[in-house]
């Protein structure tokens, strides 16, 4: 059944998929584009988008992490062709 409150400011009721509020790993942005990491990885040099770079763990286990926030993933999404798959906040 569906919810009848209201929608918080910028939200769209009926599109399928809640607006994109949380950053990404290029693994995760490249699922929701349909596109693969590489292809993302590509794209935020190339056109030198907005991205966070940081270290997870200690020692000989830590892992190099870099998020896209939801800008950059809008903007993934146009140069991409695929701007309807991420509904706009």
């Amino acid at each position: 059944m569906a919810d009848p409150s209201p929608l918080p400011e910028g939200a769209a009721r009926g599109t399928g998929r809640p607006p994109l509020e949380w950053w990404l790993t290029y693994q995760e942005a490249g699922a929701h584009l349909m596109r693969s990491k590489k292809t993302i990885m590509n794209l935020v040099y190339e056109y030198r988008l907005e991205r966070r770079t940081f270290f997870d763990g200690h020692g000989p286990y830590r892992k190099r992490v870099t998020l896209l926030p939801p800008a950059t993933v809008h903007r993934l999404a146009e140069l991409t062709g695929r701007a309807f798959l991420i509904p706009r906040q």
